[in-house]
């Protein structure tokens, strides 16, 4: 098993631009996928130009929840259908993160990242796992 370093999400009052989740995406995509970033363009479509094997999108697609701290399905990405409309999903979900708009589950608590995990059974010795929002 390969461990991934990570990073800490940038802080909840630092202002994400579609731009930046823009050129984000790019960079994932290109380290996921091996898609060169400057191939990437707005229009770019999911299914037809950026058509990657099955592991390398569910690289792309943890790689974007961990990098924005979103919860996002791999079938949410598909409905985009284009470069420019994952980046604004991915930019909507990270903002209303960072504002602290988003629907709090009972007995959830969030980690450092601000990602939702749900609550530990005491009894059990099972890890938390994510709670979907």
């Amino acid at each position: 098993m390969v461990r991934r370093e990570r990073r800490p999400a940038a802080p909840a009052t630092a202002p994400l631009g579609l731009e930046d989740v823009k050129r984000t995406l790019r960079r994932l995509i290109e380290h996921n996928a091996g898609i060169p970033g400057a191939e990437i363009n707005d229009e770019s479509s999911v299914a037809d130009d950026l058509a990657m094997d099955s592991m390398s999108f569910l690289a792309v697609q943890v790689a974007v929840e961990d990098t924005f701290g979103i919860n996002c399905t791999p079938d949410e990405i598909l409905a985009a259908k284009s470069f420019a409309a994952i980046a604004t999903l991915v930019c909507e979900r990270a903002t209303r993160i960072g504002t602290g708009r988003t629907a709090s589950s009972p007995g959830a608590r969030r980690t450092a990242r601000g990602m939702k995990v749900a609550a530990r059974d005491p009894r059990s010795a099972k890890t938390p796992h994510r709670v979907r929002r």
